[in-house]
């Protein structure tokens, strides 16, 4: 189904339901063959989640007991990744038959072994101007750089068995589990502040008071998710009865992560072309490994489960004055979700009369191109080979009570969630007109516990913080489809969704990073965003070749999510970075989109194996914060203008897909301080590429290839862009391989 779906790229959706709920199997699993029925909504309608926004495919699964025939298929593929010359391996097979006249099963399984990472350059520039040269200074530049080596397996699995001409049930079960090796390194280069430096200019400044932190971290995580799903449906010539029972138990754990921090204090350090791209760090000469003392050594554990149980059921009813394909559709929905977060931190200071350097402690991996610019972050240490050698010399560490104490408790914490549902919603069909309008309820309900670490001057303590908050919400619904003319469609709708805050972010957690003078802490007071939704569409299709779409949007949102962050003024933080995530006021996003989407075989028979889909999207917001009062801020993460062109070439055994992605500078992040210090991602081009040849009925070759010039993944400024903030490089990789049906 996968590879229907990426050949109509007129399709937009954000969200996939199966069977009415969001599930953990791939689109490229699902044989076209087992689907029933697949419909795109630009819209959520009241039988679905409201907190589902934007359009949708909702795929109803055929029981496997309906299969005419045994299906078999699969892909064998390999992956490789450019930044680490590195290849990978990747395979599904999937199996399906009936078993007798009144059974059916299928079978998935999928297996992968891919090494990811990236390179990160991330510049802090000074909060206000320098009153010497009445400009932004850079303070620090960081250079982090990821690799990670994930083995994964997948598992689903899915029984159906007819109980009676008019009753069914089945048994369905997914299994996720993957392994991951982590290791990143850090270099962390301080020039103080303006006080610090000897000469100081607009492109160049140096300082004899400079430090360089070079961290290396190596952790292992293990993640597990298996989802239960039991239902079944009864039908009957006016009435259809659907039920399900889901339970999803998500287990992730990090057994061990290392961490070591060595550090040249006091010296030399310069930069230069600050008013450039990439501003340049000069290291100091010599710069080898004896340079760097350890300064701390932490070992951390971490634990977070996470469990979901749904139940629902819902009714379809076609009599009385309803007509074919009128229906009634009624139904009630409660979820419960409960997540436990258990962090430990052991942090150890150094103790020793002789200093231990990075002299032995190297990592054997180094990044010689990092960016893909050349130049190399240095040395760097190996976390384990430094916990080894601790290890070995236990007396040399002294834990810290108290800094232990700080990143451990405050970081652990549980919290519930509670949805009870009820909706109800009709389709009515009026000749050319289609209404479908409903209301949906729900009702949901918070609560968590976190702990305090509190200096007392003597000791400390650990004190339980507890929240809860509850509220309602009433979602209605209605949309028409109008056909003006056998060649223009005409669809509007209003709907009104929430977007509720993540777990994690409504817990009364804090998270202290003491070595790097940083808070993260959760809001217990956060509330969720809801969104009013207008939208408006005119489909024109003149032909068989061609559909040009034109859409309108607009969004009433209330309670926007934006992160906070300030500098704390007084207590035992004083001089930290605090984030946080808060509430702000009214705001509004609105725009339209165009789709022209054409066979070009239309203008000549020469061209009757190409074809193009043009998207464009413009959109305008504006937004309130109540740290910038009287200012119009747009909101984040929605530029102003995006593009996306699609090329294609398909013939019975070819088929070629040129994808081209534009978006416009985007507002990343609103600062409480003011304009200058807003991040903003830089416009972007981006080109990916998708082709299959057809060997025969069961067996097609395919590519995909994406990012093909190499983009940066982020790239970011603060305020203007002669102030480089970001960049992320992950550039192109390349999928091959091998899909088979038997």
């Amino acid at each position: 189904m996968d590879e229907a779906v990426k050949r109509r790229p007129d399709l937009d959706f954000n969200n996939v339901s199966i069977d009415q709920e969001n599930s953990g199997i791939s689109l490229s699993t699902i044989p076209a063959q087992a689907v029933e029925k697949a419909e795109v909504m630009k819209a959520v309608t009241p039988d679905l989640d409201a907190d589902t926004r934007g359009g949708i495919l909702k795929v109803n699964l055929k029981p496997t007991y309906e299969l005419s025939e045994r299906v078999v298929n699969g892909r064998f593929y390999t992956r490789y990744k450019w930044i680490y010359d590195s290849y990978g391996w990747l395979g599904d097979v999937t199996w399906a038959d009936r078993i007798g006249e009144n059974a059916g099963i299928r079978l998935t399984a999928e297996a992968q072994d891919v090494l990811r990472g990236s390179d990160n350059f991330i510049v802090d520039w000074s909060d206000y101007p320098s009153s010497t040269i009445n400009r932004h200074y850079i303070e620090g530049i960081d250079l982090l750089n990821s690799r990670r080596d994930y083995d994964t397996y997948r598992f689903n699995g899915s029984f159906d068995y007819r109980l009676s001409a008019n009753s069914d049930m089945f048994f369905r079960v997914n299994y996720d589990a993957n392994r991951v090796d982590n290791i990143s390194f850090s270099t962390q280069v301080d020039y103080g502040d303006e006080a610090d430096f000897e000469s100081f200019n607009e492109d160049t400044a140096t300082t004899s008071n400079g430090s360089i932190l070079r961290e290396g971290r190596h952790w292992k995580s293990k993640h597990e998710s298996t989802t239960y799903t039991f239902g079944g449906s009864n039908k009957r010539p006016a009435l259809e009865i659907d039920w399900r029972v889901q339970h999803n138990i998500h287990k992730d754990s990090d057994p061990f992560r290392e961490i070591a921090r060595l550090e040249r204090d006091n010296t030399t350090l310069t930069y230069s072309n600050a008013t450039t791209a990439f501003p340049t760090i000069v290291f100091p000469e010599p710069d080898s490994s004896a340079e760097y003392q350890l300064d701390t050594y932490d070992i951390e554990t971490s634990a977070r489960d996470h469990k979901t149980t749904i139940v629902a059921l819902d009714t379809l009813w076609q009599s009385g004055f309803l007509n074919e394909p009128d229906f009634f559709k009624f139904g009630i929905k409660a979820s419960n979700n409960s997540s436990d977060i258990n962090n430990v931190t052991d942090a150890y200071s150094i103790q020793t009369n002789t200093p231990i350097t990075m002299s032995g402690l190297e990592s054997g991996f180094r990044r010689d191109n990092f960016l893909d610019r050349g130049f190399s972050p240095g040395i760097t240490p190996d976390a384990r080979a430094v916990g080894n050698l601790l290890r070995t010399n236990p007396d040399v560490l002294v834990r810290d009570d108290f800094i232990s104490a700080l990143r451990s408790d405050p970081a652990s914490y549980t919290v519930e969630e509670d949805i009870t549902a009820a909706y109800a919603m009709l389709n009515w069909q009026l000749g050319k007109l289609r209404l479908l309008g409903g209301l949906r309820f729900e009702r949901t309900e918070l609560s968590a516990v976190g702990n305090e670490v509190l200096d007392t001057g003597s000791g400390f303590l650990v004190n339980q913080k507890v929240a809860s908050s509850r509220y309602n919400n009433y979602f209605p619904g209605l949309h028409t489809h109008y056909e003006l003319s056998p060649t223009l469609d005409i669809i509007a709708s209003y709907t009104k969704t929430i977007k509720r805050p993540y777990f994690r972010d409504t817990a009364p957690y804090r998270s202290v990073e003491t070595d790097d003078l940083e808070i993260e802490e959760g809001n217990p007071a956060l509330r969720p965003t809801l969104f009013n939704n207008l939208d408006l569409s005119f489909d024109y299709k003149p032909n068989d070749d061609a559909m040009i779409s034109w859409e309108w949007f607009y969004r009433d949102i209330s309670d926007s999510i934006f992160l906070n962050i300030s500098t704390v003024d007084s207590g035992p933080f004083a001089g930290y970075t605090l984030e946080q995530l808060q509430n702000s006021g009214k705001s509004t996003l609105y725009g339209s989109k165009i789709i022209y989407q054409q066979k070009l075989g239309a203008f000549s028979p020469a061209l009757n194996s190409f074809a193009w889909n043009i998207a464009y999207t413009t959109n305008r917001s504006t937004a309130q914060l109540n740290q910038r009062p009287g200012e119009d801020l747009p909101l984040v993460e929605k530029p102003k203008h995006k593009l996306e062109a699609i090329f294609s070439f398909n013939k019975p055994s070819i088929f070629a897909q040129l994808i081209v992605n534009y978006q416009s500078d985007t507002l990343i992040r609103i600062s409480s301080i003011n304009a200058e210090k807003d991040i903003f991602e830089s416009n972007v081009l981006t080109i990916n590429f998708k082709g299959e040849y057809r060997l025969n009925e069961k067996l097609t070759l395919f590519l995909e290839w994406d990012n093909l010039t190499k983009e940066y993944e982020e790239e970011r400024y603060e305020g203007i862009t002669e102030r480089p903030y970001e960049y992320k490089h992950d550039p192109w990789k390349i999928l091959a391989g091998l899909r088979f049906e038997l």
